[in-house]
C-alpha cells in the first residue's frame, strides 16, 4: 500500500480561510466515483474531482470534499486535510471522515437511463467487466 500526499497528485491550494475545524470524528462515509471514472490514473481523477468541486460557482467547495481516496490498486490518496470538516455528504459532514473509492461500482440498472439500459443488455449477453471483491481466506475456510 502506498500513501500519496497532496503535492504528489498536484492538488490545488485549499481555501483554508473558509474551512471549519472538525476533529471529533465518529463516522466514516464511503462513496464511489460512479460512472465518472473507471480504474485509471488516480492522480488525474483526484485533480478532476477537486477542479469540479472547487469550481467557480457560489456553492463551490473550499477544497476537494473527501479526506481520502483509494484507487484500484490500493493506493491511498490524501485529500482534504483531516483537521477540516469534509464536504462529501449533503448537510451531514460534521464528525464524518469522507472516503471515495476511485472506481465505478454502480449496479447495472442504477440510474434508469440509457447507460443503465446498455449495461443491463451487456449483463444479459454475459459481457460485464465490473470488479468483484474476493472472499477473504478466513471466510472461505468457514464456508468449507
Amino acid at each position: 500500500m502506498n500513501f500519496v500526499e497532496r503535492p504528489d497528485w498536484a492538488a490545488h491550494k485549499n481555501r483554508s480561510e473558509r474551512m471549519r475545524d472538525d476533529w471529533d470524528y465518529t463516522r466514516i462515509a464511503v462513496h464511489h466515483a460512479g460512472r465518472s471514472f473507471a480504474c485509471g490514473p488516480a492522480a488525474l481523477q483526484m485533480q478532476e474531482i477537486q477542479d469540479m468541486q472547487m469550481g467557480r460557482s457560489t456553492t463551490a467547495s473550499d477544497d476537494i470534499g473527501y479526506h481520502y481516496a483509494l484507487d484500484c490498486f490500493g493506493n491511498v490518496f490524501e485529500g482534504r486535510d483531516i483537521r477540516f470538516k469534509g464536504e462529501n455528504v449533503h448537510n451531514y459532514n460534521t464528525g464524518v471522515i469522507g472516503i471515495v473509492l476511485l472506481e465505478n461500482l454502480t449496479g447495472p440498472d442504477e440510474g434508469r437511463d440509457g447507460v443503465a439500459i446498455v449495461r443491463m443488455l451487456f449483463d444479459v449477453i454475459g459481457f460485464n467487466e465490473r470488479p468483484r471483491c474476493p472472499k477473504s481466506r478466513s471466510n472461505r475456510s468457514k464456508l468449507s
